[in-house]
């Protein structure tokens, strides 16, 4: 049961985000887009590599790109700032990160790193589709988790939308 609940929030998520980058890298200079608009967060990972993948890959972002395009472009990504190496997670990386980041967030990213783990794991384990792809999903799976469960587990005094059962009525 809860791998056909994993495989199915799997394959939500990838159909909401077929195209968006995990990092949000506020290309547009709009500091209300994505990830942004439910807590106010800026990571620190570098911009220059996002770029220098997807130009090495030959891939025009400006544009829809397919899953297996996607998983190459964060695989590459994530490989050349330090954090992967194919499906190998170098988990010291994401705690020196975790250590850059304030008290708040830092405890709710490493709360967040074993979840991701384990949720990736489970992931790959209950889909032959993940299997089929070029390029390794482990670092996009990974990385999407930690934004999505980021946002979940955002401090209070972060949060820029306030959900309450009564404004749902």
């Amino acid at each position: 049961m809860l791998q056909r609940v994993l495989l199915v929030v799997f394959l939500l998520v990838m159909i909401i985000i077929q195209s968006s980058a995990i990092v949000d890298f506020n290309i547009d200079g709009n500091p209300d887009s994505d990830a942004q608009v439910c807590c106010k967060v800026e990571h620190s990972f570098p911009r220059e590599a996002f770029a220098e993948c997807a130009e090495q890959l030959k891939l025009n972002l400006s544009v829809n790109i397919t899953n297996d395009q996607l998983m190459c472009l964060h695989k590459c990504y994530y490989e050349r700032i330090g954090m992967f190496e194919g499906t190998k997670i170098f988990a010291a990386q994401y705690q020196r990160y975790a250590q850059s980041l304030d008290v708040q967030l830092k405890e709710a990213f490493e709360r967040a790193i074993p979840l991701c783990a384990s949720f990736t794991l489970n992931a790959l384990k209950s889909s032959r589709m993940l299997s089929q792809l070029t390029c390794t999903p482990v670092p996009y799976l990974f990385n999407r988790c930690l934004a999505e469960v980021g946002i979940a587990m955002c401090p209070k005094e972060r949060r820029i939308i306030e959900l309450s059962s009564t404004s749902m009525e």
